[in-house]
């Protein structure tokens, strides 16, 4: 024990040099495993954070297809619904009579959809104190206001227009195209196009288009 002692009176110098030696071995280990450390703490923060993003994005697909799908749904069921209560006008009669040397045509339409028809009404331009609902080689102008424009199923309701500035040694023919406008008891709006062809006072050819879906108040 004393040869001991003595031994490391003798090589103090030596002892201090390893010890400071493995002192600043060991402080490098740990400054190491520190880094390391924190590295991988960085690393799991940042795949943490990784995956929270991947999840919002694939949470944010999921209710964007849900959004979607509910849109679909809903479309569909509006379009079901709309045709199961959607007015359809028939063209029951064009009169021809001439007024003031004017050709004057009476159109009798009656409603033979599935529903009530509101606001019946036609497509016009104003000029002057005219509305004219149609142009080609003649204006033909809305002459008359619909007796009605509230029509349940079967009712029927009469419009009339006239050739505007016609000259009177002219036997006109003409195709004729009016655009009805009218809504059904969901407030769905519809457009319906009517074709005449005319030779002077007869009536040769009538046709009625379907309607066409024009918007409504539960479109998204």
């Amino acid at each position: 024990m004393k040869e001991l002692i003595k031994y490391l009176n003798n090589n103090q110098g030596a002892i201090m040099v390893i010890i400071t030696f493995v002192y600043v071995i060991a402080t490098i280990a740990i400054c190491i495993a520190n880094i390391r450390s924190a590295k991988a703490s960085k690393d799991q923060l940042e795949e943490s954070k990784r995956q929270f993003e991947e999840s919002q994005k694939q949470a944010k697909a999921e209710l964007e297809e849900s959004k979607r799908q509910f849109l679909d749904q809903k479309k569909q069921f509006d379009k079901v619904e709309r045709v199961r209560i959607m007015p359809y006008l028939i063209v029951e009669q064009i009169e021809t009579y001439s007024r003031n040397s004017q050709i004057v045509f009476y159109i009798r339409l009656t409603n033979q959809g599935n529903g009530t028809l509101l606001e019946l009404s036609m497509d016009y331009k104003k000029d002057s104190n005219d509305l004219i609902v149609y142009e080609n080689n003649y204006s033909y102008v809305y002459n008359s206001p619909f007796k009605t424009r509230f029509l349940k199923i079967g009712d029927s309701s009469g419009v009339e227009i006239r050739i505007k500035d016609m000259p009177t040694n002219q036997k006109p023919l003409e195709r004729v195209y009016i655009t009805f406008n009218y809504k059904d008891m969901l407030n769905n709006l519809y457009k319906q196009e009517l074709m005449f062809l005319y030779n002077g006072m007869e009536i040769n050819l009538i046709e009625t288009y379907s309607p066409k879906y024009a918007g409504g108040v539960n479109d998204v």
